[in-house]
């Protein structure tokens, strides 16, 4: 018996601010997200490590000059499902 690959693809418009707030609601629930973007909060010192799975830089807060806080912050890649074909 052979398996088949079988991919769904749809496409979601949503036409008012109400209803895009209900749907990012929901999606949160499911899937892993980075909300606020780490750029808005951080700045880039580098990058400590990359692997197949995520990358972890070192950030430290925006707007300080010293290194006396900084961060490892690991951000998984985004994984297209053409990529398991």
């Amino acid at each position: 018996m052979e398996s088949e690959d079988k991919q769904s693809s749809f496409f979601v418009k949503l036409l008012k601010q109400e209803d895009f707030k209900k749907f990012e609601f929901l999606i949160k629930k499911i899937c892993i997200y980075s909300a606020p973007g780490i750029k808005a909060i951080f700045d880039h010192v580098k990058t400590l490590g990359k692997g197949g799975q995520a990358i972890v830089n070192l950030y430290k807060l925006k707007g300080t000059e010293t290194d006396e806080k900084l961060f490892a912050i690991k951000s998984y890649k985004i994984q297209h499902p053409d990529m398991y074909k």
